[in-house]
This record gives structure tokens, sequence and C-alpha cells, in this order.
């Protein structure tokens, strides 16, 4: 949760809108209209977030930590680390929140039938990956 410091969004939840918004947002190309599917994007943002808030209470790491460690952990500090990594860590705990992270953005990409539109953006080259 941002860059380790868990003082912020978990990244499982951030990574899941990063993706709804390369597929609802706005384009770069037309970035001020206002007639865009961005508040479609919105909308699809906050069915991400109900999935968190279902599960977790949350979508702010410390606090997801709380959940299920019972603390939080300041992982920058490496006693700390080493503490969260005996209770779980990056073994089982992490990659248990990141999974259903993505299987949350999945479903909702499912539900609000955007298989098609994330089929052709994984076809397309992004442009700071472009040949030039």
């Amino acid at each position: 949760g941002g860059a380790i410091f868990g003082d912020s969004g978990c990244g499982a939840y951030y990574g899941g809108l990063l993706i709804i918004g390369l597929l609802k947002g706005r384009p770069i190309d037309n970035f001020v209209a206002e007639e865009t599917d961005r508040f479609r994007s919105f909308e699809i943002g906050r069915a991400l977030h109900k999935k968190f808030i279902d599960k977790y209470g949350t979508v702010i790491c410390r606090d997801i930590m709380t959940k299920v460690y019972g603390r939080p952990f300041w992982i920058v500090d490496p006693d700390e680390y080493n503490k969260m990594e005996k209770a779980g860590g990056h073994n089982t705990v992490c990659p248990d929140i990141v999974g259903n992270g993505a299987r949350w953005a999945v479903e909702v990409i499912f539900e609000e039938n955007l298989l098609d539109e994330l089929n052709e953006l994984l076809k397309t080259t992004p442009p700071y990956m472009a040949k030039k």
C-alpha cells in the first residue's frame, strides 16, 4: 500500500481501478470532454470499491492489515517487516488480498460486459513501448 508505507490505498484496489480507467476512462486526446465514459468509470469503480468494503471494511492498506492481522505493520522498519512476514506476510496474507482484488476486478469487468474492450486493449501497444 503506497510503496510499502501502508498509509494509503491498497495496491490491489488501485490496480483494479487502473484497468477500469483504461477501459472506461477519458481518452488522452479528448481529456476535457464532458461527454465521455468517465462517469461510467466512476460507477464501475464504485462496484470494485464495494467488494473491498464488503470484505475488509476499507480500501486503506493499514486498515486492511488491521482487519486480517489484528494490527497494522510499519513495514519500512525491518523489525516490523519481519513480524509481518512471520504472521503470513507475503507467503499467504498479501497474496490472498491481491488475489481477491484481481478476482474482483475481473468480476466487475465481466459484470459490466467489458471483456471485448479488455481484449481490444490487450491487442494494442502502449505509446511508451511503440518503436520510434
